[in-house]
């Protein structure tokens, strides 16, 4: 079993200034009825899925806030981002720890391996484009998260060593 992030779906808001206590009071109302909240972080709110995510668009629409949808990887309770996934991802204020999934690829070594493959110089190798691994047991088993624009430079690096990694 994969142990790895679970997809949640954003909405980044524009917040209008200027307006009344109010105002945010009864959007913030009208968002708890549309959908259950997941999370939130500043102006990002955090749903189950892209149905809350259209029911809270719609609220937002009704009060000509304009917003961006942004998909999360949501990753396993007591997640830690290093300085390097910053760009990647955020830990929200309420401890949730996320990857911006347009901004990542997911990846894990393909079981089985062919015949003859060096896994561990591999995995050395890969730790520089690595930006989080999670799941459970040896390294080789993670799911490992790196940019998605490097998706070319794993694949080469692991075929140099005869191994194979799936991206998922």
């Amino acid at each position: 079993m994969w142990q790895d992030g679970t997809m949640k779906y954003g909405l980044l808001m524009d917040l209008p200034e200027g307006k009344l206590a109010g105002f945010y009071a009864r959007i913030v109302k009208a968002i708890a009825d549309a959908a259950t909240v997941f999370d939130r972080d500043k102006e990002l709110i955090v749903v189950d899925d892209a149905e809350a995510q259209n029911r809270v668009a719609e609220v937002l629409a009704k009060g000509n806030i304009g917003w961006e949808p942004v998909r999360l990887w949501l990753l396993p309770e007591g997640a830690e981002l290093d300085a390097r996934a910053e760009d990647f991802g955020f830990l929200s204020k309420f401890g949730n720890a996320y990857l911006y999934a347009d901004r990542v690829d997911r990846f894990r070594f393909a079981d089985p391996q062919p015949t003859g493959a060096e896994l561990a110089p591999a995995l050395l190798q890969l730790q520089e484009f690595i930006v989080y691994s999670c799941g459970e047991g040896e390294a080789l088993a993670k799911t490992h998260y790196t940019e998605s624009h490097l998706r070319e430079t794993i694949e080469g690096i692991v075929s140099r060593y005869g191994a194979a990694v799936v991206f998922f």
